[in-house]
């Protein structure tokens, strides 16, 4: 499978950025890089699409994806400016992708592939995941900021072929860094969480509930039900 990557990036990271397409396996021609901010650095060699418009990183993942695709990728890595990998990991993640024909991979335990339409906890991790772009998924570019990768992993489960996780090499550097220094973001997690509760209402409140009471009551209700989240 073809596989690209599109990162967004305001400038924040640049020699993490630079290690991200030097260790990631693939030709820098391989990356689409969205710069959100004029004068950013970003890697010799890579694609760049300028978007200075108003903060949306659902906007900027669909831009990358889509631009990929143009280019002629089959799947397409969606990643943070800020994140260690190595060599392995994107490679891992696109053979997961392909071999268990999900809509989605990203990190975590080896083998589970999630495809359960039951309210379920969030398994997408939002700063590093793999998308196969021909099963028509996109972001939902209502969500601007939070939330749209919980969006992305309950529409994978639904209407696609479900969550496939695997194992890598991953380290989210800087999570919540850009959020707690923007009161602009900060307001968008109040709007995005609006959003969500009104599109998803059952999710919503099944999440508060496993939250309370980790995760206990989730856990009998799938029993009762006689079902499991996870699908191999």
């Amino acid at each position: 499978m073809v596989l690209f990557a599109t990162i967004p990036t305001r400038g924040d990271h640049p020699e993490v950025l630079e290690n991200i397409v030097n260790e990631s396996g693939l030709s820098p021609n391989q990356f689409v890089v969205i710069r959100t901010r004029e004068g950013t650095v970003v890697p010799e060699g890579v694609n760049v699409i300028d978007d200075f418009g108003p903060l949306n990183i659902q906007r900027w993942w669909a831009t990358g994806i889509k631009a990929c695709v143009l280019r002629g990728a089959q799947n397409v890595v969606v990643a943070n400016d800020d994140i260690e990998i190595d060599t392995e990991t994107f490679g891992t993640l696109n053979d997961a992708l392909r071999v268990s024909k999900a809509t989605l991979a990203c990190p975590g335990e080896s083998g589970e592939h999630k495809t359960s339409s039951l309210p379920a906890m969030r398994k997408l991790v939002g700063s590093l995941w793999v998308v196969n772009p021909n099963h028509g998924l996109l972001p939902d570019e209502r969500y601007r900021w939070y939330y749209g990768d919980d969006d992305l992993d309950i529409r994978s489960r639904r209407k696609f072929n479900g969550i496939i996780t695997a194992e890598v090499h991953y380290t989210h550097l800087s999570p919540g860094a850009a959020t707690s220094r923007s009161p602009e973001i900060l307001q968008m997690l109040v709007s995005d969480l609006a959003t969500f509760r009104r599109q998803y209402p059952m999710d919503f409140v099944y999440r508060q509930v496993v939250q309370r009471t980790q995760g206990r009551t989730g856990h009998r209700i799938r029993r009762l039900l006689g079902v499991s989240e996870t699908s191999v």
